[in-house]
């Protein structure tokens, strides 16, 4: 007997020997948004295209697309492949960057960024089990509570860090 993801494998197998892993036809849309690079790399296979420009495509509103459904016809078993396969779509380093970038950077600017989004995840819930990611498949919890203790008080305040501190212990506290 097969399971339901073993299932789903073999249907995105089929579909890819019946075209959508091929080269496709030329791709279109905001130019704003991508380059001509980019839209040639998504016009071809699509197991090929790099996790950031398929992360990004997959996101974006369909308006920004001449042919929406053409596109997502061919992006949709890759992107269903990643995710069944734990492999996120989101590349950890766009975040690590970030974050290594403000706190790298000790200026009033950063140190705003930095309080504001301590603000945000502590207002998502339980910071240990925060996840990032389109679908939410990037667990990053753990590793962002770290860094954040990591910092200097002053980057981003005693209070919020007692905040912080406070509401990791209710995340790591059994009952």
């Amino acid at each position: 007997m097969t399971t339901a993801q073993q299932r789903l494998h073999h249907a995105l197998d089929a579909l890819d020997r019946a075209g959508t892993a091929r080269p496709g036809p030329p791709v279109h849309g905001c130019e704003h948004c991508w380059t001509a690079e980019e839209f040639t790399l998504l016009a071809g296979p699509p197991a090929l295209l790099p996790d950031r420009l398929l992360q990004s495509a997959a996101a974006k509103s369909a308006d920004l697309w001449d042919d929406f459904p053409a596109l997502y016809r061919r992006l949709t078993p890759v992107v269903l492949r990643k995710l069944t396969t734990g492999r996120s779509l989101v590349e950890g380093w766009v975040v690590a960057t970030r974050l290594r970038t403000w706190a790298d950077t000790a200026t009033p600017t950063t140190d705003r960024h930095l309080a504001d989004a301590a603000d945000g995840w502590v207002y998502e819930g339980a910071l240990a089990e925060l996840r990032f990611g389109l679908h939410g498949e990037l667990e990053v919890g753990a590793e962002l509570t770290e860094w954040l203790f990591a910092l200097p008080v002053e980057r981003i305040g005693a209070d919020r860090q007692q905040t912080l501190v406070y509401v990791n212990s209710l995340s790591t506290t059994t009952l």
